[in-house]
Order: structure tokens, then C-alpha cells, then sequence
């Protein structure tokens, strides 16, 4: 390739590269969808799956010692002689970090993002918004010119993660381990992008020139020039404000609603074909961060990928009228109960026994610890207000879990119905585990309630009393016993199994189950059940009180001690909501200590 040919064909790969990037902001300039952040929908949203959990990570980036390449047009630089000319440098790579940021990715992130980072791993089918592709080396959070995120926007989401969203923060892990999760999601990025550059230029059936590539691939990879944040912020003033209501009204109002409830435009899609829908700011779900200097940026940069655009024609002034007039929509402390955190919650120990029945009094030597909950596939809910107590006797640990439900779902005999649930989710081990259901070779154990096993102990609850005008062909050898049809187990394949779901004498209204990986729960034999539950719903709230002796058995290996430490997560299944299976509210992973 001459150096005149390879000159055009760089002008030609910029053109195709900005052309890109403006399509993405351009895709639907309609307002300021999603300030707080776009596609992290609200209420309605496409048919779902009974979904998992993930929740999983989403991260990305090393340091680069070249300096970031900027997209704007520039002066054609004096070309050196072809013998002269230098190799653009490939980014210095940290083979070791890149490892552990392997080795974390696939533990943390895979469930999600996929083996490869393409968005499409296990639990990827059971989340929405969906999980990132990075191959697309598209990101929401993003504070250059060239929509290239930085390590530090990237490091933001593995700190706050992204809320509306089944992105949780990853407040457990170092900084050092942050840092390698960004290292080998940029690698992830690098290659992908290489790869597809190559592609580009073997369909035009052009010549590879490694130095050429390597140009393209900065250009697509490394990020450019940061976005000025002006200082300091400015006051919101009553004529500021008045401004940002005219400014928002124009610009913002036809996605997220006059009133910033993201009741605008509802069908939305992201450039990769997947639905999202306005941000609802009075809930106080922001994507990144809702304080004034973030939500700056966000409007200057767009978020990529997303039908969110760039505002590059507003002035200084008019961005910081919007970014205040959207601040005023957000009720006072909204946005900063619904950013997950890890609490440690302790395990008071009380001079009572605990076998038996508790006491109220019992629960005044324990604190309630408010534990955030959200949905894995989002929607419009009513914030549960999760609070956790504990305590133990040095033989049984109880946990008790107080949340606000409007209605009690007791029933999930008819196809239509789901009841109510809640379980708890324990590790112990040096390093946390993925969240939705743990690790190869590093076991979790799950204690669940049951709201209509808990109405079954009142008297169970099969097809027969569901519908009395039914018919039902009975297998040989059945038998009336007060009233109902008792089946020889043996042709019950679940019941024979030992499966506590469809045993009418389990006599509990909890169960204990082991995973050691997505998709890998397996419920513990009836004989070695040891979790016990009671449970009221009174003025629109439950409270569920679950309990097991600190000694594990051969079905149930979690053995706990006084003084020691663990990890604990939380779930909660809203039937009026058809929740099921994974489609619930989790926690992040919280710690747990048994107080000597």
C-alpha cells in the first residue's frame, strides 16, 4: 500500500469511525432520556423468564502509557520517510494483572457478561437490562469526547454499580482487584475490536498493514480527551431552575415525563436491538452517580449505545440549569436508599433458648440492619424496606426478615398464582463467590420460606381442593383419606424423589437447599431438613423468622461457630408481582458475625 493509498484509507476509517459514534447519540435525540442513565427500565418491559440472578459485574480498563488519541480533525502532521515512519505501540501490557483480572472476571462476571465478555452468559436470559457485550466497545458511563470510557469511569461501576440494573457495586474486592477486572475487560475490548478491524479490511479485500490496524484500534479503544467539569458547581438559583424546567421541557421531557416520572416515550431500543426505557429521577435510580457534577457530564457525553444523546450544543450555563431542575425532581434521601451497600450484621448472642418459640423481647438486643434489595429484571415495585435482626443462643441461630408488602400472596396452586418468598444465602470461605448461586467448588447454602408451604400447615393445598369440580385420571392404587386423594409415591415422581415442593406431610415452611454454581441448586433430602419458619403479615408487611441449629448435617454442610465471620445475601419473591425462580429482588453480599 503506497503512502498516498494508505492516507485515503485512514481519512475513509475516521469518517466510518465518527459517523459511528454519531450514531449512536443520534439514534433517538429525543430529550434527556436517562440523565440518571439510560435503559434501565421501569415497569413494562418485554415478555420475562423466570430469572437468576446477578448479579455479575461490569467493568473494564488498564493504564496506557501512550497518550489517548483524540477523534477530532486535526492538521495533516509532516509524514517521515516510509523507512522512518514509527510502529504505533501496543499498550504495555501487565501480564500478571491481566491474569487476576482474568481469574476475577471469570468468577464475578462470566455468569453475565459471558466466558468472553459477549453478554451472553448463563444467567444473561433472566436480567434485563441485558448484560454489556463488550465486544461492541460500547459503554453507558463515559466522560470523553471520543465516548472511550476511562479507568476511573469504569472503576465507578465496579464501586456503585449500576442501579436499575442487575450491575451490582463490588465493594468487597480490593482496589487492586478492581483495577485488574478493569485491565482484562479493556483487553476483552482490544481484541474483539482487533478482530473485527481485521475483518473490515479482508471484506474490502484490503492489505493488512499492522501499523494501520494499530492506529484504527487506538482510535476505537483508548480514551481521548476528558470532558471538562466546570468548578465549582454552581448554586441552583430560582432563575437557574426556571431555565432548567424550559431547557428539560424541550429537551428531556418527551422520554422521562414532564414530571421526570419516565412516563414519555415507552418504546425505546438500545443500537444493539435490545428494549430499555426512561429513567423514572423521582425513584432516584441514577446509572452513575446523581450528584451535580456527574449528571454534567452525562449530558455532555451521551450515554453510547443507548438512545440517551450527547448535548455538545448547550452552553456551560444551560447544562447546569437542566442537571439542577432535574435534582429538584428527586424527593430528599430517594437515591441514596436504593444504592446497594454492604452492612455488617451481628449475630447477638442472648442468655435464652432459642429451640422454641421467640420471644418478641428477645429481638430488642439486636439491631435492624436495612438491607437494599432490586429487581433482577426490572420493573415498577414498592420498595420492600428490607431490615435484618439476628441473634443465637450458641447452638441456633435465628434470623429475622421484616420488608413491606402491600398484599399477602399465600397461593401458588393455579398457573396464574405466586406466592410470597424470602431466602437467605450463606458463604463461608476467604473470597466471596459469584452472587447468583455461587462458584465451582465453593459451595453456598440457601434457607428459604415458603408463604403457601406455611398455609399448607394449616392443611395442604393440592389440585383437588383448588378446583372440587374437576376431574382427574387417579394412577392405580390411590386412596381417600379425609377428603383427599393419597397417591402411592411411587408413581409421583417428584414426592418419590423427596421433593419437599410436593410432599403433602412435609409438615415445614422452609427448606434449605446447595449450589455451587448458576444453575446448579439442589435442594437437601428431607431427612436432613433442619431450617424451621414462622411468619405473620400484618398491616401490608411480613415478618419471617427462619432458624437452624449452628451444627450442619451430610445434606446440609453449613456449619457455623460462635465469633466467627461470614457472608450473607438476601432474596425476596413478591407474588403479587409474579415473581418466580429467579425473578426476585437481591441483595449484594453482606457480612454476618456471630458474636461470641
Amino acid at each position: 500500500m503506497s503512502k498516498g493509498d494508505r492516507r485515503v484509507r485512514e481519512r475513509l476509517v475516521a469518517s466510518r469511525w465518527l459517523l459511528h459514534l454519531v450514531g449512536t447519540t443520534v439514534v433517538i435525540a429525543m430529550g434527556c432520556f436517562l440523565l440518571a442513565g439510560c435503559g434501565g427500565g421501569e415497569s413494562e418491559q418485554p415478555a420475562k423468564p423466570a430469572e437468576t440472578e446477578k448479579a455479575p459485574p461490569s467493568e473494564a480498563a488498564p493504564q496506557h502509557e501512550t497518550p489517548p488519541a483524540d477523534q477530532g480533525a486535526q492538521a495533516e502532521p509532516q509524514q517521515p520517510a516510509p523507512d522512518q515512519q514509527a510502529q504505533p505501540a501496543a499498550p504495555v501490557v501487565d501480564e500478571q494483572l491481566l491474569a487476576r483480572g482474568e481469574q476475577l472476571f471469570q468468577r464475578h462476571c462470566a455468569g453475565c457478561h459471558g466466558e468472553t465478555g459477549d453478554g451472553n452468559g448463563p444467567a444473561a436470559d433472566y436480567v434485563w437490562p441485558k448484560p454489556r457485550n463488550f465486544h461492541t466497545g460500547l459503554f453507558r458511563l463515559v466522560s470523553t469526547k471520543n465516548a472511550v470510557p476511562t479507568d476511573e469511569d469504569l472503576l465507578g461501576v465496579l464501586e456503585r454499580g449500576m442501579p436499575g440494573s442487575a450491575m451490582f457495586p463490588f465493594p468487597a474486592l480490593s482496589d487492586e482487584d478492581k483495577k485488574a477486572l478493569v485491565a482484562y475487560v479493556r483487553k476483552i475490548v482490544r481484541d474483539a475490536i482487533r478482530a473485527q478491524l481485521i475483518e473490515q479490511y479482508k471484506a474490502a479485500g484490503e492489505e493488512i498493514d499492522e501499523a494501520t490496524l494499530e492506529e484504527d484500534l487506538k482510535r476505537r479503544t483508548e480514551p481521548g480527551e476528558v470532558i471538562p467539569k466546570p468548578e465549582p458547581v454552581p448554586e441552583p438559583t430560582p432563575e437557574s431552575l426556571a431555565r432548567g424546567k424550559e431547557l428539560y421541557m424541550k429537551n428531556c421531557a418527551s422520554c422521562h415525563g414532564e414530571t421526570g416520572k419516565g412516563d414519555g416515550v415507552q418504546e425505546q431500543f438500545n443500537t444493539d436491538g435490545t428494549p430499555t426505557r426512561p429513567r423514572d429521577f423521582t425513584k432516584g435510580y441514577f446509572k452513575g452517580s446523581g450528584d451535580p457534577a456527574t449528571l454534567f457530564v452525562r449530558l455532555r457525553a451521551g450515554m453510547p449505545g443507548s438512545p440517551m444523546p450527547a448535548y455538545p450544543q448547550l452552553s456551560d450555563e444551560e447544562i447546569w440549569a437542566i442537571v439542577h431542575y432535574v435534582r429538584s425532581l428527586v424527593p430528599e434521601g430517594v437515591e441514596q436508599r436504593v444504592v446497594h451497600r454492604r452492612n455488617h450484621i451481628v449475630a447477638v448472642r442472648v442468655d435464652a433458648d432459642l429451640a422454641g418459640d421467640i420471644p418478641e423481647d428477645l429481638w430488642a438486643a439486636a439491631k435492624p440492619v436495612r438491607v437494599v434489595v432490586s429487581p433482577l429484571w426490572w420493573r415498577d415495585f414498592v420498595e420492600p424496606d428490607l431490615h435484618v435482626q439476628a441473634i443465637h443462643d450458641g447452638k441456633t441461630l435465628a434470623i429475622r426478615l421484616q420488608w413491606t408488602d402491600p398484599t399477602a400472596n399465600r397461593s401458588a396452586g393455579r398457573l396464574d398464582e405466586f406466592d410470597d418468598k424470602v431466602a437467605i444465602q450463606f458463604f463461608k470461605g476467604k473470597e466471596e463467590p459469584f452472587l447468583g448461586m455461587g462458584w465451582q467448588g465453593e459451595q453456598v447454602v440457601v434457607w428459604a420460606w415458603h408463604a403457601s408451604w406455611q398455609e399448607d400447615m394449616k392443611g395442604f393445598v393440592d389440585v383437588e381442593k383448588l378446583y372440587p369440580l374437576g376431574y382427574a385420571d387417579i394412577y392405580p392404587f390411590a386412596k381417600k383419606v379425609d377428603g383427599r386423594t393419597v397417591q402411592d409415591p411411587t408413581f409421583v415422581t417428584a414426592q418419590a424423589a423427596g421433593a419437599l415442593a410436593a410432599d403433602p406431610e412435609r409438615g415445614v415452611a422452609a427448606e434449605a437447599a446447595v449450589a455451587e454454581r448458576f444453575g446448579s441448586l439442589t435442594f437437601v433430602p428431607k431427612v436432613a431438613q433442619g431450617v424451621y419458619a414462622t411468619a405473620s403479615w400484618s398491616n401490608g408487611k411480613w415478618t419471617v423468622v427462619l432458624k437452624r441449629a449452628l451444627q450442619g448435617s451430610e445434606g446440609d454442610p453449613l456449619t457455623l461457630e460462635p465469633g466467627e465471620q461470614l457472608s450473607v445475601a438476601f432474596a425476596i419473591w413478591d407474588g403479587a408481582a409474579r415473581d418466580r425462580d429467579g425473578q426476585k429482588l437481591v441483595s449484594i453480599w453482606q457480612e454476618l458475625e456471630l458474636q461470641p
